[in-house]
């Protein structure tokens, strides 16, 4: 009896110790799962914070696009001038001007280098700024232009504020600016502070400068032209100028009839070349506008 009982004592004890075992192995076993738990949550939260950020760079490449695509959208009505190296803008004579003397508003037929006409531009201005204010006024007088398509639609709106050009307003500085019939802006033209010779900056709808207009010492040059040079911001290169052509002796006597030439590269923004527009008419009105009076031809070579 004695002999059989150690052995079940024995075996007693081994299985106790194999019974207090067991819950340290599950201990441990039971951590390990929660490491995992914890593993597969970091990894969750790096996978969704990676999702995330490539969401946002998506939706910002998506709307940089976007943007890059409207900005490089030709608005309606300005597409003849994308494939455009000439454009004409030729003043109508106005009888009431020649037999009275009475400034009228100015009219204009814009057409490409074959003269056929595809714009037509007119100007509205007071009466009184015309040909009763000429101490404030006259040429310096506040104008819209609106171009019209053949078809009567307006397709841009020039607008020149008025700024007193006198001697002793040395701070005013003349401006026009271009914009779509919806009121969205392409760009201006603005005079720069000078002592002597004229210029221009020609600004994008964002306000970056796109070129420069530098103009002679003297405005007056009899049988010749007068040549404001076309300067590109990015390269410092001259790219082209804006000419005021002599149109002869008979017509420079008696009438505006003026004729300017702007060239530039042909690559150039077509809204910026609707700019260029505006910066003929500016310069026409500033030093050409003869005795506050007239109107003139304008050839605009693109």
């Amino acid at each position: 009896m004695k002999g059989s009982g150690k052995p079940q004592r024995l075996e007693l004890k081994r299985s106790s110790s194999t019974v207090d075992s067991e819950p340290s192995t599950s201990m441990f076993s039971d951590s390990d799962d929660d490491d995992d738990d914890d593993d597969d949550d970091e990894d969750y939260d790096v996978e969704s914070v990676r999702s995330k950020r490539s969401a946002r760079k998506q939706k910002e490449t998506k709307k940089e696009q976007n943007e890059k695509d409207a900005s490089k959208k030709i608005p309606a009505g300005l597409e003849a001038l994308v494939t455009m190296d000439s454009v004409g803008i030729k003043a109508n004579t106005e009888l009431v001007e020649m037999i009275c003397g009475c400034e009228s508003s100015n009219n204009y037929d814009i057409c490409n280098s074959l003269g056929q006409k595809f714009y037509t531009a007119h100007e509205e201005s007071w009466f009184c700024f015309r040909n009763c204010c000429y101490c404030c006024c006259g040429s310096s007088r506040p104008f819209t232009i609106e171009i019209k398509d053949l078809f009567r639609e307006t397709v841009l709106i020039i607008q020149r504020p008025w700024r007193c050009r006198r001697p002793w307003c040395p701070f005013f500085r003349q401006v026009v600016t271009v914009e779509l019939p919806d009121g969205t802006q392409l760009g201006r033209v603005a005079q720069q502070f000078s002592c002597c010779r004229p210029w221009f900056k020609v600004t994008s709808a964002t306000g970056e400068t796109v070129f420069k207009i530098r103009g002679p010492l003297c405005q007056c040059k009899c049988c010749g032209e007068v040549q404001y040079t076309l300067r590109d911001v990015a390269t410092k290169q001259v790219v082209g100028k804006v000419a005021k052509n002599w149109s002869g002796l008979l017509k420079e006597a008696l009438t505006d009839a003026d004729v300017f030439v702007i060239s530039f590269p042909l690559e150039t923004d077509v809204k910026i070349k609707a700019v260029l527009l505006g910066s003929a008419f500016l310069l026409d009105y500033m030093y050409f506008e003869n005795n506050d009076r007239g109107s003139t031809i304008v050839q605009t070579a693109v």
